[in-house]
This record gives structure tokens, sequence and C-alpha cells, in this order.
């Protein structure tokens, strides 16, 4: 779960086992209880000292990643129009990108 490309520090995956090391350890499902941290680094530690709450952060991350692939696979026609827009314009804005996945729009 921690390597892979991408998974530097300031990449969504960091970012994300930052949030999900957050959720689970100031929510009283870990053997923590309520931690204080302040910073990436305390979460890192955390994580590395408490392998329950290692697991449980690696298995939220596993459940939303299959979760995200869910949801593209049923919107795979729009998210190819987003690709196919992008190629053509290489920038597109959130809104432009919005209107395709929910299928709302054609490129403009």
């Amino acid at each position: 779960m921690y390597a892979g490309s991408g998974g530097g520090e300031g990449s969504d995956l960091h970012l994300a086992l930052d949030i999900a090391t957050i959720l689970i350890a100031t929510h009283g499902v870990s053997a923590l209880g309520f931690t204080s941290f302040t910073g990436s680094r305390d979460l890192e530690r955390i994580r590395r000292t408490d392998p329950i709450l290692r697991r449980r952060v690696e298995r939220l991350l596993a459940e939303e990643l299959a979760r995200a692939e869910e949801i593209i696979s049923e919107r795979r026609a729009n998210v190819m129009r987003v690709a196919e827009a992008l190629m053509e314009q290489e920038v597109l804005s959130g809104e432009v990108v919005a209107k395709f996945i929910l299928g709302r729009n054609s490129p403009s």
C-alpha cells in the first residue's frame, strides 16, 4: 500500500493515507483512542507503530479504491469522452469534466 509510483510525500496517495489515519485514529477505532499529531511524519509514525491502525487504514483505502474503480467502470463511456476531449484540448475546466462524467455535455 505504501510503495510504488505516485506514493511520495505530497501525492494523492500520501494525502489519502494521512486522511484515513486521521479518521481512524481520532474516531477512537484504534488502540490509540484519541491521539495528537502535528504533521504527516507523526501520522507515518503512528501507522508504523500501531499495526491494527495500519491494517484499518489499508483496508479503508482498499475499499475506497474498489468504490472508485466501480464508479469509473459504470461511467466508462463518459470517462472516455473526457479522455478524448483532453487529447484534443489539453485542458478542461472542472465544470466541463463534471458535465462529461454526468453525461450532460459534449465537447465544446
